[in-house]
């Protein structure tokens, strides 16, 4: 067990240091991925669970995540594209000074 742990970070950190630009792709995948696991889909379950029986003010903020989720997961997914596609700095976050 405590190999496999071992092994999977080391084999972890190999690819880490093989792929170029692997920050670059790191940040697509989190403002991708990680959106849509940590925003959307559960407000969007929520709806269809619980929908009718909802007051107005829960609905709304469901909404709001979902539209406000989705509007800066394409944001950074753009902007994490270009970043690993031109090679330029990513225009958010850590890597503006």
């Amino acid at each position: 067990r405590i190999t496999f742990r071992v092994t999977l970070v080391i084999l972890t950190a190999i690819i880490a240091f093989a792929i170029p630009d692997f920050g670059k792709f790191l940040s697509l995948v989190g403002s991708s991925i990680c959106v849509i696991l940590g925003f959307i889909f559960p407000c969007y379950f929520h709806l269809k669970v619980f929908g009718r029986e909802l007051p107005a003010w829960q609905i709304f903020m469901d909404n709001f995540l979902i539209i406000g989720g989705t509007l800066f997961g394409l944001l950074g997914t753009y902007d994490s594209l270009t970043s690993l596609l031109f090679g330029t700095e990513p225009s958010f976050g850590e890597g503006r000074n």
